[in-house]
């Protein structure tokens, strides 16, 4: 999703500046209600990967539109 001003907001969508170690290209982010489950088959290359404190804020996010408690 390509981050826009208005969803800093948006306590159900995470923040993702590119960097060296994601890959991404532009400003990004995670939306927790747009979650949903794909097989590993359809992951044929690794083309980043995100840092543990944002992963963790995603989980959150996601709990949290869940209506889940979590536990840092």
């Amino acid at each position: 999703m390509r981050w826009k001003l208005f969803y800093e907001d948006c306590i159900w969508k995470i923040h993702i500046s590119p960097d060296s170690q994601n890959g991404l290209s532009k400003v990004s982010g995670a939306d927790a209600f747009q979650v949903r489950s794909l097989s590993v088959k359809r992951f044929v290359k690794k083309l980043g990967m995100l840092q543990d404190y944002l992963v963790s804020d995603i989980a959150k996010a996601v709990a949290l539109c869940m209506d889940l408690d979590l536990e840092d």
